[in-house]
């Protein structure tokens, strides 16, 4: 079962810092979602196994993060992460149009 990791980034106040953090954790393959609140500055993390090795991850940034708490998630993670990916993909697709007009 999938687990939800709620994490406080204190210093996590702009889009610049999310970016950091993705690229940090992009290649987590036990990572499924990752779900920012920038304005209260929160990140919900998506994963399976143990959090420590999320958590020693985001310690290095220097964002001053604390682990809140880890629950057992009975979301449907799969089909969010699909609809993110799909989001993602297609505002690239808009600065692409946007850049060639």
């Amino acid at each position: 079962m999938i687990s939800k990791t709620e994490f406080r980034i204190t210093k996590m106040d702009c889009p610049s810092e999310e970016q950091l953090i993705r690229m940090k954790l992009q290649n987590f393959d036990n990572i499924k979602l990752l779900e920012f609140d920038i304005p209260n500055r929160k990140l919900n993390v998506y994963h399976y196994g143990n959090a420590e090795h999320i958590l020693k991850a985001l310690e290095h940034l220097n964002l001053s993060t604390t682990l809140i708490s880890t629950e057992k998630s009975e979301d449907n993670i799969e089909e969010e992460d699909k609809m993110q990916k799909k989001l993602t993909l297609d505002g690239i697709n808009h600065q692409f149009i946007v850049l060639w007009n």
